[in-house]
């Protein structure tokens, strides 16, 4: 169950996040203290592979074979996913502009809402349920992206969010929905180990890109048991609040 698949990816993260750390050392791939960043030496990135790593690790040795990886659109949103996840790592590595990032980050929203990922309010035209989506997806990306400026809080808050997400899918009949989401929480929970208080790595774009949207994904296919629409639609909203405002 859930877990199961959070502790396999925290698990994995304990052990893969030190790998990323030399990896980006031995690259040269560092943050450099900045104005709005609290580190004040240069600091490792890349931290974000080895989140991915721990959440995809974790799927395929508890769920390989289960209808997990077989139910639309779950395999295509991680090809998306991992698509944006690389585009993170060029970013930390040579850095892109922010009107590229934007792009590139509506395009694979728009490629989302093309297969099944989106806002469905019935009272309103099909064109504001697409501009929502397609605002939500990327508006969160970008929130935790921003959040990722101070030790272990982007981190942390993906854990709470995860956790959260995996409590209410459980509770709700959602149970592949609820074991993603506690991979997750795993994995952001055993990379927050080296990432707390003196940060020897930080998640970089690669995790903080990736992990925005796979919470906004997560909080649109989730389903309440004979809820109202807008409960469905405010609960993760709600639960995303901290990365909301602070955007």
């Amino acid at each position: 169950g859930a877990w199961l698949q959070f502790i396999v990816a925290f698990a994995a993260a304990l052990v893969l996040t030190p790998c990323a750390r030399q990896l980006a050392t031995q690259a040269g791939v560092f943050d450099f203290p900045a104005s709005r960043k609290t580190h004040a030496v240069p600091t490792p990135l890349l931290g974000g592979v080895a989140i991915y790593l721990a959440i995809l690790l974790s799927l395929a040795l508890t769920a390989g074979g289960a209808p997990l990886f077989r139910q639309q659109p779950l395999p295509f949103v991680f090809g998306v996913l991992t698509v944006l996840m690389l585009v993170g790592v060029f970013d930390d590595c040579a850095g892109l502009s922010w009107q590229l990032r934007l792009c590139i980050q509506f395009g694979v929203a728009w490629l989302l809402w093309d297969r099944g990922v989106r806002v469905q309010l019935d009272w309103l035209p099909g064109w504001a349920n697409i501009a929502i989506t397609l605002v939500w997806l990327s508006g969160i990306a970008n929130a935790t992206n921003f959040l990722d400026n101070m030790n272990g809080l982007a981190a942390g808050l993906c854990v709470i969010t995860a956790g959260s997400f995996a409590i209410l899918g459980t509770l709700n009949g959602q149970p592949e929905l609820a074991g993603i989401a506690a991979a997750v929480a795993g994995g952001c929970l055993g990379f927050l180990r080296f990432n707390y208080r003196s940060a020897s790595i930080f998640m970089g774009d690669a995790g903080s890109l990736l992990l925005g949207m796979l919470l906004a994904v997560i909080g649109l296919r989730l389903q309440f048991v004979g809820g109202k629409n807008w409960i469905t639609w405010m609960t993760p909203v709600l639960i995303m609040g901290v990365p909301v405002f602070d955007m």
